[in-house]
Parts: C-alpha cells; sequence; structure tokens
C-alpha cells in the first residue's frame, strides 16, 4: 500500500474524516466543515486544522477559503513540517499534539465553546490580527445557527470594537462599514442561512457529520 493511502486511512479512522483529496480529511459541524489540511511546504507537509464556512452560494464557494487556519504544534510550541513517512513515524505523537491543541474530542458532537476556546485562545495569542475578521465572522454565523441572540450580540460588540480600532485597515482590505454593517444583518437571515447551509451539506460528498450544540 502506497505511503498516501496509508497516510490517509490513519487520519480518517483515527478522528473519523471523510477524504476530499490524499492531505484534505473533513467532517461538517453545524455550520461548519472543519478537519486538517497538510500543505506542502518546500516539499514536506504541515499539519493544520482548518474551519471551512458552509453558508455561502455554493459549495465549491465555501471551499474557496478557509474560515480559520492554524498549525497543529508540537509539545515545544513548534510546528510539524515534515515528509510524509517521517509523519507516519510520529503518528501517535502527531494525534496526541492534535487532541491537545484541540481540547475536544472530535468524533463526538462539538460544543459551541469548544469552538469559541480554540478562536479566542487563537485571538489572544497570535501577534498579528489578519485572522480577526474570520474569527468574528465565524462567531456572527456560528450564533445565528444556533440561535443564539446573546453571542450574535456581544460578537456585533466585538465587531464594533474592532473596526474603530483598525479603521484604516478595514476600510483598505474589508470595506470598512459595509463588511460591519453586513455582519450585524446576519441573524435577521437565519432561515435562508439554514437553508443554505442544508443544501451544500447535500452537495459537500462528506459523509462524517457531528451536531454543533448551543
Amino acid at each position: 500500500m502506497r505511503e498516501e493511502t496509508i497516510f490517509k486511512n490513519e487520519w480518517i479512522n483515527h478522528f473519523k474524516l471523510t477524504a476530499k483529496s490524499p492531505t484534505k480529511f473533513y467532517k461538517t459541524a453545524g455550520c461548519f466543515a472543519l478537519g486538517f489540511y497538510f500543505p506542502k511546504i518546500y516539499g514536506e507537509l504541515q499539519p493544520h486544522f482548518v474551519i471551512y464556512p458552509l453558508w455561502k452560494k455554493d459549495i465549491k464557494d465555501c471551499f474557496s477559503a478557509p474560515l480559520f487556519l492554524h498549525s497543529i504544534n508540537n509539545n515545544k510550541g513548534l510546528k510539524y513540517q515534515e515528509p510524509l513517512s517521517k509523519l507516519l513515524e510520529q503518528k501517535e505523537t502527531l494525534f496526541a499534539d492534535t487532541e491537545r491543541y484541540l481540547g475536544f474530542n472530535l468524533m463526538e458532537d462539538i460544543k459551541k465553546e469548544d469552538i469559541l476556546r480554540l478562536v479566542d485562545h487563537t485571538w489572544e495569542n497570535e501577534s498579528t490580527c489578519y485572522l480577526h475578521p474570520q474569527i468574528i465572522r465565524l462567531k456572527s454565523y456560528m450564533a445565528t445557527f444556533l440561535n443564539d441572540q446573546k453571542l450574535f450580540d456581544q460578537t456585533v460588540t466585538l465587531t464594533e470594537e474592532f473596526y474603530q480600532n483598525h479603521k484604516e485597515w478595514m476600510d483598505k482590505g474589508y470595506g470598512g462599514a459595509t463588511w460591519k454593517e453586513s455582519l450585524a444583518t446576519v441573524f435577521t437571515n437565519r432561515q435562508a442561512i439554514l437553508d443554505k447551509i442544508e443544501e451544500n451539506i447535500a452537495n459537500s460528498k462528506i459523509k462524517e457529520r457531528v451536531k454543533l450544540i448551543g
């Protein structure tokens, strides 16, 4: 059996995922597709945890860019970046570091708090803010999916604070006030968003599925 096949089988069996390619393994959880992506960097693979939105116009658009992407690091805080054969040799350690990073069981229904803890940790510890607008978007749509008005209101406040603190950058890169206003109206379009999520899940060909619980 080829190394690529062994590698794929190890990951999809360990975390109960669907393989979308030899280096992309996902499942759906509520309004998200999430799992692992192994981009090749200088000929070596670097494991990442990834979250994609499922509310965009079609499934191709959903997977056009991740909503959240973060490397899996070892217990010294260093990124894994190894040839495929080395990752196979280190699989048990890598699985343990992945589970430590996640802090929840990917094979069971996922709680809202699990996702929030993960993205909030990144928000607080990343030196750059490029991921922050995506985290705000993630929270807005997750709150809408779960019909969680409190979380949505908190996210609207966070959006306003972030925009005011990074106004020039947001105006240039994200459309500024238009971006902020579009997120503020997400909750009012909840049923249309739920319908689109179900449509995209049906078209995703991702058979592994868990619930996202509020």
